[in-house]
Parts: C-alpha cells; structure tokens; sequence
C-alpha cells in the first residue's frame, strides 16, 4: 500500500516532527487570513460618511407660519372649551341643587304628614289596655281605613299591643291571628327606649307580602309602662315614581333616600342597588361628616358612573336624600356644542392654511425636489449598509467555516503524527508529547467556536447532568451579564439527566443571559433553574419533560413581539446590534434535545423563557472497548477514503500501526470502484467532502446497498447532512478527532481481533 511509514532509515522521530511543524504552520497561516478579513472588514465599516443637511431660514419661516395658523386658532379654541365646561360644570352643579331641593321638600312633607297621623292614632286609642283597644277592633279598622284612604303613600296603619301581636289595622278585619312582630326591630327599639320615633330598615310584609318601611312611635299605658306602638308603613315605590319624574329620564341620573346608617329606601335606577351603603365607604363619610347639607363628585360602586353628587338631610329625621348628575352626560353636552364651535371655526381657518399655503409653494416646490433626492439618496445608503451587514456577515460565517475546516486537517495531521510519536519515544518524553495534546485540544476548541459561529458544526451530544453542567456555568455566565446583575443557579434534585450538545448547550444560556443583560436596566436579577414536569394534556405533549427555566426582572417584552420572538432573522435591536438568531438557536437547540421552547413576559416585569428537553434515556451497559488502548492490535481490513494526502498519510499509518490492512482511495468514485474489483473489507473510513461525482454520503449510501452490513465511519466537521447520515445508521467523528477516539469506535463496531 501507498503512504508514508513510521519506520525511516535515520531517525523514524524527524518526519513526524516535521510532519506536526508543517501542519501547525498551515494552521498559523488560516488564522493569519482570518484576522485580515475581520480588519479589512472593521476599516470599511469605519469609512461610513456622515451627511448632514443643510437648513433653510425661508422653509422654516413657512413652517412656523403654518403652525401658527393652526395653533393660534386651537389655543383659543382650548381656553374658550376650558370656560364652557367650567360653566357647564357650575351649571350641572346648581341643577342637581335644585333638583336636590325638590327632592327633600317632598320627603320633609311626606314624613311630616306621616309624623302627624302617627300623633292622631295615639290620640285615637289613647292609654287604654290592649283588651279594650282590641274590643274596639272594627270601629278602629273603619277609622285608619279614612285616614290612609288619601295618602297613595302609605301601605299601612297599625296599632300593636305590648305583646306585638295587633289590635287594629286599616288592611285587615278581621285581624290575621298568626301576625305577630314581637320579633321586629323596631318593635324591640320601642319597648327598651320610651319616646321617639323609629324609622325601621326596608321590610316585606307578614301579611301583605309588599315591600315597606314604617314610622313608628310608642304607646304606654297611663301609669307610663310600655302598652304597644303605633307604625305608619310607607311604599318605596311611592318615591321612586316621584324620584323618576323628577329627572325626569336624564341619562344617569341617580335619586337616592337612605337612612343615615346606611340603610337605602328608595334608588332610581333601581338595577343593582344595594340594601345597603356601608358607612366605612369615602362616600357615607363625607355625607355623615357634611353637617346635612353638601356636594362631591363620586363614582359609584354600583354602576361605575362618575356624577356631580348633592345631598340632604331630611329636617330632624334620620333620613337623606341624593340626587346625582351623571357626568358622562355634563360631558356629552358640552362636547356637541363644542363640535358646532369647531365646525364653525373651520372655515376660516382652513382659508388661513389655504393663503399660507398658496404664498409658499413656488418655494416649498424647490425644497421638495431637494428633499426628494436626498430621500433618494439615504434609502440607498441605507439599502446599501444593510447588504453590506448581511453580506459581511454571510461572508464572515463563510470565511469561518473554511478557516474551521482547514484547521481542523491541519489538528488532524498534527494530533495523528502526535500518536504515532507516542508510540516510538514511549514514556520517557510524555510530558512533552502532554504539553502537544493539550495544545491540540485547545485548538479544536477554537474551531468549535468557529463552526458554531458559521452554524456549521457538527453535534456531539452526551448524557448530560443538569446538576453538575449548570453550576458549573456560573463563573461563564457572571462577565456576560456584568457585576450589577446577581445570577442565582438551582437545579431540583430529582432531575434526570438530557441529551444535547455540551457547546451547544453552553451557547443556548449564554445568547440567553445576552438577553436578560439587555433587557435589564441597571441592577437586576437573573434566575436559571431545571426542575421536572408531567407535560399538561391540552398541550398535546404527554410524559416527563426537564425544563431548564431562565427569568430575568428587566422590562419585559410587548405582546406583539413576544409571539416572533423564536422567528429566525426576528430583532427589534438597531442596526448592527443583533442578527435576530439568538433565540432562533435556543429554539433549535431544544428541538435537537426533542422539545421546545416557550416564552412569557410581562411588560415591566421582566421575561421567563422555558426549554423543555427530553429525559435521557438509560444508558446501555458500558463494554470495554477492545481497541481503546494504544497498545492493542486490532487485525482488520479497512478501506479508507480521503482527499487531503496529509490526512490520508496519518490515518494509514495510524491504522497500520495497530495491525490493519489499509487500502487508500483518494475519491468516493474512486473507492466505488474499488469495491466493485475486490471482496468487501471489514470496516469502510471515509471523509464527506472530496472531490468527483460521488462524495462520501453517496459512497455510504452505495456501501448500505450493496453490503448492508458492512461498518461505515465518517469523518466530517460539518453539521448540514447529519441528518441525512443519522438515516444510513453509520457511526459518526467530528473533525477534528485523536487517533485513540478513531480506534475507540472501530473497537466498538466489534471489527477484528483486539490483542491487548
């Protein structure tokens, strides 16, 4: 076979050295070619040419003539709206006054009226014991009967005896004989208190059945105990119909007659009105502590209306009355007429604009075309930086993936000769062979970085701890969210461990922590939890999820934002200041995990994004792998498939050093060809990218046809056909890879015979 050997004729040492130096060299010179780009790049953006417009002292003398024709006019218009719904206000004022006025004329002569007959019954049945008022039950029925016959308000007149059962009524004869209204507050009110008169709470009646509230006051005996009440009974709905005529169907106007503790005889509107009004409200307060007489602007607990608000006491009795002007309405008025007023000051000041206009426009014409070309001229610059941008961008990403690509052939080259130098000086000069290891891997970190930079690397996802990765970023994530801002990590105990990317994972919380930074002004907090949910059914998603929970306490997001928020190429930052794929990523990231990613927020409350990711399954018992030491042999034949000679050369003698026969094909065309001559090897290597008809995803699709059981590994650093690979079931190195990751996977693919 061709390639170079490990064995030179003077010192086998010298080639692989120069082989590690060249490589390196090659390496030096990407990144050389990296950082001019990115200068050259940084010295365009900087030459952008501010342009600045020059003013004219013609243009804004037009301007401020036309402002002042529409300003002059609206600040007169305002001032005299201001005086009219002053006066409107005071006249709404003085309105509910009078209306007010009636209302407790009317309620003053009603109970005074009621006071008077409550006089004539006492006078009526005197001071005589309940047996002889009782004896005189029909004449006494006959005599209240005349009384209440032309008084529409009263529902009903009674005579009670010490014991609250009745003795006369103008309702009934003969008496009901179950009534009794020893139970009665009022009639309590009068057997503990002697004199006075009782307005009782609104009622319904024992034996009518009829909404009524009474004036009561006592009756006693000549030698001064207590021998029963006289009560007066009066319809609410006598006063609402007089309250309703009043305003006479005014758009929300309130008639109200309460008692002073809050009690409420009569409303209008009547639709909700509490039985009550609690004397603890602002409302009662003010009434109470108004001396009987006042006004205020309230709205009402009831409806929501806001009204002009006038109130009474009714002379010595424990009543009020209210009446209210909706101020809705105040308003309503006032706005029509001031809708005439504008109507009518229209016309002249649109001929005002019309002349200001008339007299600048040969000026204005040439301003205009001025104005026209520079608009021109800006959307083209603009259109311009924006293509620049993108184009940078897409160039830059370009450029990183192919330094990313040829880097990682030149770690391959420097890693494999690295092993092969392992092998020859043996033990003595480890540290050294170390040090070049260490080196290695922190270069392939770099194109790590760059590939995930250019969305081109290859995943490699593990069975991750949440427990331990997550704590472990903090001193990661600390410098990007800045020392005013706290980062608290908490991760629940019972989480079970996920499948992802680690590098991926870490650019997920840190494009995450980038936003929080963002969005929180000043000092802030920002909370990163995992913990476990039984998903909810109308989701449409069943089973356990892991949700990695990020909050923060900065502004939040608007609503009509938060829902493009995982839309690729979607920012609301400036210019230059984001690519709108940060959370397009976290959204990837979590769909690579088997889930997805939900966002909430709250403006000024800040904004919490869960990723719910699929548990990870249980792993399979782990096998020693027969080839995982260096010093093992492992007797197969491999057909190996690469472009890069460099590679190629490594690879072989990396494989041959371990006891493989190795056929080395520069092509896949090349290495098709060779399967259809000769028998089929154990194990297929190959690279993806090479040059001809076929590359190595076709090859691996040619080798599963032909021989479906024939092992395939592929070497890649891309990540834009794994899918496209994950359906073939070939195992899978990420560029770049050392030779002992290489013969860990043929040693795991069960090939050959592993002597250790």
């Amino acid at each position: 076979m061709d390639g170079p050997r490990s064995g030179s004729a003077s010192n086998p040492v010298v080639p692989r050295v120069r082989a590690c130096s060249s490589a390196a060299f090659g390496a030096c010179g990407c990144i050389h070619r990296y950082h001019r780009f990115m200068s050259a790049t940084a010295r365009a953006a900087a030459a952008e040419i501010d342009v600045t417009r020059a003013s004219s002292a013609t243009l804004w003398s037009l301007r401020l003539l036309l402002v002042l024709c529409v300003a002059i006019p609206a600040v007169v218009f305002a001032l005299f709206a201001a005086y009219r719904w002053h006066a409107a206000h005071q006249n709404a004022t003085q309105h509910v006054d009078r209306l007010v006025g009636i209302a407790h004329e009317h309620a003053l002569k009603v109970l005074d009226n009621n006071e008077t007959l409550l006089g004539r019954v006492v006078d009526l049945v005197g001071t005589e014991d309940d047996a002889t008022v009782r004896a005189a039950e029909a004449v006494l029925h006959e005599r209240l009967g005349a009384m209440a016959a032309d008084k529409e308000q009263i529902q009903s007149i009674w005579v009670w005896g010490a014991d609250g059962r009745p003795l006369a009524g103008n309702r009934f004869h003969p008496l009901p004989a179950d009534l009794d209204v020893s139970d009665r507050e009022f009639f309590r009110w009068h057997r503990d208190n002697k004199g006075g008169l009782y307005f009782t709470e609104p009622l319904v009646g024992k034996a009518t059945r009829e909404p009524f509230f009474d004036m009561s006051v006592g009756r006693y005996r000549a030698d001064g105990s207590f021998g029963g009440l006289v009560s007066v009974g009066l319809y609410p709905a006598y006063f609402r119909r007089f309250h309703a005529n009043l305003v006479n169907g005014e758009p929300g106007a309130l008639v109200a007659m309460f008692r002073e503790d809050g009690a409420v005889y009569s409303r209008m509107p009547g639709d909700g009105a509490p039985a009550r009004i609690s004397t603890d409200g602002a409302l009662m307060q003010r009434v109470l502590a108004s001396g009987g007489v006042g006004a205020v602007i309230a709205e009402s607990p009831i409806d929501g209306r806001t009204r002009i608000l006038s109130h009474r006491k009714v002379g010595k009795y424990p009543m009020y009355v209210a009446v209210g002007i909706d101020v809705a309405a105040v308003r309503a008025g006032w706005l029509k007429e001031m809708a005439v007023l504008a109507a009518l000051g229209v016309l002249p000041m649109s001929g005002l604009l019309l002349a200001a206009v008339i007299a600048a426009r040969r000026t204005r014409q040439a301003f205009d075309a001025a104005q026209r070309l520079q608009a021109e001229t800006a959307a083209r610059q603009r259109a311009e930086q924006a293509l620049f941008q993108s184009k940078k961008l897409e160039a830059v990403g370009r450029l990183a993936g192919g330094v990313a690509h040829d880097f990682n052939n030149a770690l391959m080259v420097v890693s494999g000769n690295l092993f092969i130098l392992r092998r020859l000086l043996g033990e003595q000069h480890a540290r050294y062979t170390d040090a070049i290891n260490r080196g290695v891997d922190s270069a392939s970190k770099l194109t790590k970085q760059l590939l995930a930079f250019s969305r081109q690397n290859a995943l490699a996802p593990e069975i991750l701890r949440l427990q331990d990765r997550l704590p472990a970023m903090e001193p990661l994530l600390a410098p990007v969210l800045g020392s005013a801002t706290e980062l608290s990590v908490q991760v629940a105990p019972d989480v079970p461990p996920v499948t992802a990317d680690p590098a991926e994972l870490e650019l997920t919380l840190v494009n995450l922590a980038l936003n929080a930074r963002d969005a929180i002004e000043g000092a802030g907090h920002l909370w990163m939890r995992a913990y476990t949910i039984a998903q909810r059914a109308e989701t449409g998603r069943q089973g356990r999820w892991v949700v990695i929970e990020v909050r923060d306490d900065g502004a939040g997001i608007e609503p009509n934002v938060l829902e493009h928020v995982f839309d690729p190429f979607f920012t609301t930052k400036q210019l230059g200041q984001g690519t709108g794929l940060g959370l397009s990523q976290v959204y990837a990231f979590c769909q690579h995990g088997g889930g997805w990613a939900e966002a909430e927020s709250t403006r000024g409350q800040g904004t919490t994004i869960r990723l719910f990711l699929a548990p990870a399954a249980p792993p399979a018992a782990e096998q020693a792998p027969a080839a995982a030491t260096t010093d093992g042999t492992v007797a197969a034949r491999v057909l190996l498939v690469e472009d890069n000679p460099s590679i190629a050369a490594v690879l072989e003698e990396t494989l041959e050093s371990v006891g493989c026969s190795v056929a080395c094909q520069e092509s896949a065309d090349d290495a098709a060809a060779w399967l259809d001559v000769n028998s089929p090897p154990d194990l297929v290597l190959t690279d993806i990218v090479m040059p001809g008809h076929r590359d190595g995803l076709d090859l691996a699709r040619h080798v599963r046809q032909r021989y479906p059981r024939l092992p395939v590994i592929v070497m890649t650093g891309y990540s834009d056909r794994m899918e496209e690979l994950a359906t073939l079931e070939v195992v899978v190195l990420a560029k770049p890879f050392a030779p002992s990751a290489l013969l860990a996977a043929i040693a795991s693919l069960g090939i050959g015979t592993s002597v250790t």
